[in-house]
């Protein structure tokens, strides 16, 4: 469903409003993900919404990293296909911690703001998500069938609710 005044094309939602100014200016400043939603920045929804998988998902890193608040990262370099995203080692372990829970203390180092978990879920076409944070086109999300919680790219997926949000 597109919002009154909006319409969707190749999966980007144009939506004229005052405080979007022209619609095609806007179109030009907004980031499409390959949901048919806008995002720009972090998302995190308050109640999770309901995602479908469109395409299978196999973790290019099946070792999740897991960490807890206080906990200090050596950060080693930012991923150059999702920004939002750095490479970071914890006691022999690495993985991908987003950004946003990251206090940097210098170039090298960074102080978990809260627990994080870097563990990518596999994905076969058909399976039922429940999604709660978006972060620079990736998903946390649990498997409504067997319970199992992980990151899942967008382009993976299709919600459901079909809910659109124009920014």
């Amino acid at each position: 469903m597109v919002p009154s005044g909006g319409w969707k094309t190749n999966n980007i939602i144009i939506y004229r409003s005052s405080s979007l100014g022209d619609a095609s200016t806007s179109v030009k400043t907004l980031s499409p993900c390959a949901t048919g939603f806008i995002v720009r920045g972090d998302v995190d929804m308050k109640q999770p919404k309901l995602y479908k998988a469109i395409r299978p998902w196999r973790p290019k890193h099946p070792e999740a990293l897991t960490l807890k608040k206080g906990n200090i990262v050596w950060v080693e370099r930012e991923d150059n296909e999702y920004s939002g995203f750095a490479w970071c080692e914890y006691h022999g372990r690495s993985g991908w911690v987003p950004f946003d829970v990251l206090d940097l203390i210098d170039d090298t180092r960074g102080r978990l703001k809260e627990d994080c978990i870097s563990k990518e879920l596999v994905l076969a076409v058909g399976d039922e998500l429940k999604g709660s944070k978006i972060i620079s086109r990736w998903i946390w999300v649990q498997n409504v069938r067997t319970g199992e919680e992980g990151w899942v790219p967008l382009n993976c997926i299709e919600e459901l609710d079909s809910i659109w949000f124009p920014y």
